[in-house]
């Protein structure tokens, strides 16, 4: 067989999905083929060079160049590069909505080489520029079991591919600009949502392969929209999971923005104060050892204009928490904090209650606890780099 030429030229290509959901929709989509043969080619040799470009969603732009074997076994391979632009995310809603997420507004840009053969599938992009995404993640009763099972298989696909000979997944950097991430949690009484506004998340050096090097990550944003905050973490792929270190800081949180996740866990909510927290985590082979320390300021639990309609329990119950607060807190700086170990094996850490507690005391009545990282036995405070916390 050979075809010296195909093409399709001004197509339109449509998916609907069930909902109220804009149909994705690609449109002056132009592609072609050469040099089509059913000849006998040397593995990952692509005899035909291909071509294709279009419009993705009205606004975005895709081009792909490279070369295929259409009639390799037991499927075809192909290898090229490409580019997208400016694709809006609001079309991929019906797509996302299956893993629980929920995505508004928000452009993406690509670009990046693909190989997709019998042998070998290796995707390395030079960026993933994603602007302007309202992302949330929403979490409810109904759904428990199935977010249950997608996690299952997200593990079992992230095991199968890491370090996979054959598979080679690799990105030089993803940066996701200007966007909100939010977690949406309907199962609470009240539910709530807790989210990072103005966030700007940077990763370089993303891969399944160990051999590919470290890769490195910061994110920055404003929690419930005043924490400042800060996370560097780095990773290591390796072949039955990976190394990971974790610096996060959040730092003067508006607190009464909290109230519906006070009230979820704690039944009290508050009119005043300031909610910061610190924490480092070091993953390696399994185990997870580290420490997260939250931190209360100036906060103000119980006034009687706004506790004026809340059943008299209620009442009782943010009374007592306004008065364990006041004699907990430290005299000098008007703080309640806690530092809490994790240790343990990354699937079951263990949180040492006793030892938050002592830290409560030890606040109270014996000296202040330093606000931020853990200081350094010179007594200087400094953010830690790539540490392992011992359990």
């Amino acid at each position: 067989m050979k075809v010296n030429e195909f093409a399709v030229r001004d197509a339109k290509i449509i998916y609907a999905d069930e909902g109220p959901f804009k149909p994705l929709r690609l449109s002056r989509v132009n592609f072609r083929a050469r040099n089509i043969r059913n000849i006998h080619s040397k593995e990952r040799v692509y005899p035909s060079d291909i071509r294709l470009e279009g419009n993705v969603f009205d606004s975005g732009k895709v081009m792909v160049n490279g070369h295929a074997d259409f009639l390799a076994k037991p499927h075809a391979g192909i290898k090229a590069a490409f580019t997208a632009e400016n694709v809006e995310l609001d079309y991929f809603k019906p797509i996302i909505r299956r893993y629980h997420v929920s995505v508004r507004d928000g452009v993406l840009s690509t670009d990046g080489k693909f190989e997709y053969a019998p042998k070998v599938k290796v995707a390395d992009l030079e960026h993933i520029t994603i602007q302007g995404v309202h992302i949330d993640y929403l979490h409810s009763t109904a759904t428990e079991a199935a977010e249950k099972e997608v996690a299952k298989d997200i593990t079992r696909t992230a095991k199968k591919v890491g370090n996979d000979p054959e598979v080679l997944l690799r990105v030089d950097k993803i940066n996701i600009l200007k966007s909100t991430f939010a977690f949406v949690n309907q199962a609470a009484a009240p539910d709530y949502r807790i989210f990072l506004a103005g966030a700007n998340l940077k990763v370089n050096n993303l891969s399944n392969r160990g051999a590919e090097g470290k890769g490195v990550g910061t994110l920055h944003g404003k929690f419930m929209g005043s924490g400042d905050t800060k996370v560097n973490f780095t990773f290591q792929p390796k072949a039955k999971g990976a190394d990971f270190d974790l610096h996060l800081s959040i730092e003067n949180t508006n607190l009464p923005a909290m109230n519906d996740f006070l009230l979820a866990y704690g039944n009290f909510d508050v009119v005043g104060g300031v909610f910061s927290f610190y924490s480092e985590l070091a993953v390696r082979n399994g185990e997870v050892n580290g420490y997260i320390k939250p931190l209360f300021r100036e906060m103000d639990v119980y006034d009687t204009h706004q506790e004026g309609n809340k059943p008299f329990f209620t009442k009782v119950r943010e009374g007592v928490v306004a008065a364990a607060a006041w004699l907990l807190k430290n005299p000098r700086r008007d703080e309640v904090a806690a530092r809490v170990t994790i240790s343990g094996r990354i699937d079951s850490p263990q949180f040492s209650t006793w030892e938050a507690l002592f830290g409560l005391l030890k606040n109270a009545f014996i000296n202040a606890v330093t606000p931020g990282f853990e200081k350094k036995d010179d007594g200087n405070i400094k953010e830690k780099q790539e540490r392992h916390i011992p359990s």
